[in-house]
């Protein structure tokens, strides 16, 4: 508005100075003189019209630019607006490249002539070094270039194809400045050359170079605007694509986050946004989550998660300081790890019995020997007594002892070797059935089968096996002694069918026994297939603590996983997965 009311009082001050002219000079001037000098105000007047009227579209050009979505719309409306408020009939840009060594054709350009398409089009592979062609020495000068014709300007390296195309003019060529840096070169085909007033040309150089001189700051906020917004589509895409978590926060508010986290968590991508982040951790994990938010630790570190139904999973976490929509905030990363754990603690567990088992191995070998010898002379000295002589029965019960002694034996050296398995086609079905018969015929403990048809077939030591089957049919009796229901469930594990983390991508067998028996400790879970652990009481019935070794051992050995879930004072459940055999069951 202060633009418009300086031309209105300019204007207006010049019209007034010309009726003062007129009425001082109108006695001593010709007829002729006067129509001459009436005929050069009325072209001042119109001037000054006309600069008043591209002033405003002027000032509706840096509007539009300060609206635009992005740098190469702004140079758009600018080029349209500037060719539509001058008349000139084609523009164009040149932007410098990324390493800012040439200029490079500019996406956007404007074009009403005939020709100009096929020319743009053949333009579009040029790139000028500094000071080469017109866009080049525009970009060394920081100045405006104006030739008059074109065709017969050897600094206009494209002339050729204007002439190819029929096209001639003048050309005019103005730097877009910013922090002293060009930004972009406009080139603009003015008309053709003699049929415009070359003082006009001049007078609308001048003005849009005005104006252009107050659109390099705005370009350069809209190349920021673009780039920010580029850097951070690209932060998206990359974090949509990334299996890890991840989550921008300011102090623990969730302002940004990608569906890795949501679906980690168990939420929709739109609950997440908003949340505090100690919403979504373990109470146990929050004060340690906390103090590293607050003290900026950028080193990775444990914690528990905590989803959106109660469940919980062990995640790594690793935080960084970043810039973020004019702020310093925080980018932290989550990783489930929980299939790391496991594979870490099965490692142990191997590495743990590999050492016991060459140990024990020894041990035991030694001590079959030894008990082979001793069973020798039992049976030697027996022979000499009669059945009746108290003599005997007790060498009768040192005999089984002995036989008992030989039993635990062959367990340690199965658990220390794990038997290296002779693999027959299996039907496991029918092993439980027979050793649930064995084990439980006569005991107050019910049995309940959900065995299918077309289970899988596994390739296994029978014998094998069938001890994994009795060691885990008697813990179960044990853990009833006062009666309850075992059951057994088998079911065929598909390819891809991912119902625990560590299961390979193939088929397998999968056996539960479960038990309604007092359960096992949160804290004896972990140790439960250690070797020589045991939760069986001493006074009442003693374990040996290799059982459930020896299962491990056993199925460690035919490529199987077991696992135990159990709550105490209410049950157990044993899984044992098997990888199936390539042949079906008929």
């Amino acid at each position: 508005m202060k633009m418009r009311n300086t031309i209105d009082n300019s204007y207006s001050g010049t019209i007034l100075g010309i009726k003062v002219g007129i009425f001082m000079t109108y006695q001593t001037k010709t007829k002729d003189e006067l129509i001459k000098e009436l005929s050069e105000l009325k072209d001042k007047c119109e001037e000054l019209k006309r600069a008043e009227e591209k002033l405003r579209l002027m000032q509706e050009i840096t509007q539009s630019i300060s609206e635009s979505e992005d740098f190469n719309s702004a140079l758009l409306i600018a080029i349209h607006k500037i060719c539509k408020t001058t008349g000139w009939v084609y523009g164009e840009t040149w932007i410098p490249s990324s390493d800012n060594s040439y200029l490079e054709c500019g996406p956007v350009y404007h074009s009403n002539i005939a020709g100009l398409k096929e020319f743009r089009k053949e333009s579009e592979g040029f790139k000028f070094e500094r000071g080469v062609g017109v866009p080049g020495r525009v970009w060394a000068s920081k100045n405006n270039v104006w030739h008059w014709d074109i065709t017969e300007n050897h600094v206009f390296l494209r002339s050729h194809i204007a002439k190819k195309h029929g096209i001639n003019g003048t050309l005019v060529a103005i730097p877009i400045l910013a922090g002293g840096e060009v930004v972009a070169v406009m080139v603009f085909l003015v008309t053709e050359h003699g049929k415009r007033n070359e003082r006009i040309v001049a007078f609308d150089v001048a003005l849009v170079s005005t104006i252009v001189t107050h659109l390099g700051t705005i370009f350069l906020h809209k190349r920021a605007e673009e780039s920010l917004r580029e850097s951070e589509s690209r932060f998206h895409r990359l974090a949509e694509a990334s299996f890890e978590g991840i989550a921008i926060h300011d102090k623990g508010n969730i302002l940004d986050a990608n569906g890795s986290l949501a679906r980690m968590f168990g939420y929709e991508p739109s609950e997440i946004i908003g949340k505090n982040a100690l919403d979504l951790t373990a109470p146990e994990s929050r004060e340690i989550i906390l103090k590293n938010i607050m003290a900026g630790y950028d080193k990775p570190y444990e914690a528990v998660g905590l989803r959106k139904d109660g469940t919980t999973f062990t995640a790594e976490l690793i935080g960084k300081p970043i810039q973020y929509k004019g702020k310093m905030v925080r980018i932290t990363a989550i990783r489930d790890i929980t299939c790391q754990k496991q594979f870490e603690e099965e490692l142990l567990k191997v590495q743990k019995l590999e050492s016991l088992g060459i140990l024990a191995g020894g041990i035991a070998h030694d001590f079959n020997n030894l008990l082979t010898g001793i069973l020798g002379y039992v049976s030697l000295a027996k022979m000499r007594l009669n059945h009746a002589d108290k003599e005997y029965k007790w060498l009768s019960d040192a005999e089984e002892s002995c036989r008992h002694a030989k039993e635990l034996s062959y367990k340690i050296i199965t658990f220390s070797k794990g038997g290296s398995p002779i693999k027959e086609p299996v039907y496991i079905a029918e092993i439980l059935k027979e050793v649930i018969d064995s084990l439980l015929n006569g005991s107050n403990i019910n049995t309940e089968f959900v065995i299918p048809e077309d289970l899988y077939i596994i390739d296994a030591d029978k014998n094998q096996i069938r001890e994994v089957m009795k060691n885990l049919v008697i813990n179960a009796k044990e853990a009833m002694t006062d009666g309850g229901v075992l059951k057994v469930q088998i079911e065929n594990i598909i390819s891809g069918e991912k119902v625990e983390p560590f299961l390979k991508d193939r088929e397998y067998l999968k056996i539960s026994i479960s038990d309604t028996g007092k359960g096992i400790s949160k804290e004896d879970i972990p140790k439960i297939f250690d070797p020589y652990f045991t939760t069986k009481e001493m006074g009442g019935v003693k374990g040996t603590g290799l059982g459930l070794a020896v299962c491990h051992s056993i199925i460690k050995k035919h490529d199987g996983f077991i696992t135990v879930e159990s709550v105490a004072d209410s049950g157990s459940t044993f899984n044992v997965y098997l990888p199936a055999s390539s042949m079906k069951a008929g």
